[in-house]
């Protein structure tokens, strides 16, 4: 009977101790899931920035599509037009005629050309052979109705003033700008490998301590959070003073300068909202996998 006894008390020992060891073991793993999903938080949120970065902002097609259609163009072209006619205020009627050589077309060619330096990296000078020539069909005799020699000599004057113009208030930007994708293609380059090794072993971490169901269920937790991170930055990161300052420094392209920076945080948005839903929709769907495991 004594010998019952002892062994009854030594299972009820070893299900308790056992049962100790696993309660004790468990909270363990949970602080180690919460690790891991944190690290995959930010490492998902700049790597979200990074891809939603080359789409924008690290795009040559973006880039010329933003600044050379719509309001852009418009604002360009008509500022372009406002400051060289106002130059040529002893040429009478300069005004109509400035506009008339200078359309949006001509602006677009002369912009497009812009970007592409800045994006090829050459440091050529702004190629102004399109808008020449529309300069000077537009101060031709038979469209302007002036004599060969005045028509000439408008042309030329205009076409001083106009290069002036984009040396000084476009190229100078091209320059800065230039400046600023190299820096930001560098920073690009040098952080994708290092997220991309962090983030798989984050992930091969969380799979190991969590068990496949949680696995995805944390992954969920992870992109949503980091897409409501990644929102968050965007908003107060527009609105910062330093970004503000670098806007003003775009002089006669401070519109465009704006634009172009809420087009860029509108598409970015976009990439970290689909994160966060698609977190979301992954919450979800595991629940029911999670509870049965309890």
């Amino acid at each position: 009977m004594p010998q019952v006894t002892s062994r009854r008390n030594a299972r009820r020992k070893s299900a308790t101790s056992s049962s100790y060891g696993y309660s004790k073991k468990r909270p363990q793993y949970r602080v180690q899931r919460w690790f891991a999903t944190f690290f995959l938080v930010l490492v998902a949120t700049m790597g979200i920035g990074i891809f939603g970065a080359k789409q924008t902002i690290l795009s040559s097609d973006f880039t010329t599509k933003t600044l050379t259609s719509g309001d852009n163009l418009n604002s360009i072209t008509t500022q372009v037009q406002k400051n060289v006619g106002g130059s040529l205020t002893n040429i009478p009627g300069a005004t109509t005629l400035v506009s008339r050589a200078i359309s949006t077309a001509t602006a677009k060619s002369v912009v497009t050309t812009a970007v592409a330096d800045v994006y090829t990296n050459t440091t050529n000078q702004i190629d102004f052979t399109a808008m020449d020539n529309a300069v000077k069909d537009a101060f031709s005799t038979g469209t302007s109705g002036l004599s060969a020699t005045l028509a000439a000599t408008l042309a030329t004057s205009v076409l001083d003033t106009l290069h002036s113009y984009f040396n000084n208030q476009l190229a100078t930007r091209t320059t800065a700008a230039r400046t600023y994708y190299q820096d930001a293609s560098s920073a690009v380059k040098s952080l994708t490998i290092p997220l991309v090794v962090i983030g798989a072993l984050c992930a091969i971490w969380l799979l190991i301590v969590a068990g496949f169901a949680r696995f995805l269920h944390n992954l969920g937790w992870a992109s949503m959070f980091a897409g409501l991170l990644g929102l968050g930055v965007l908003q107060l990161g527009q609105n910062l003073p330093m970004v503000t300052s670098q806007i003003d420094k775009f002089g006669d392209f401070q519109l465009v300068a704006a634009d172009y920076l809420a087009q860029v945080v509108n598409h970015m948005s976009g990439y970290y909202i689909i994160a966060a839903v698609a977190g979301l929709v992954v919450l979800v769907i595991t629940i029911p996998f999670i509870r049965a495991k309890r």
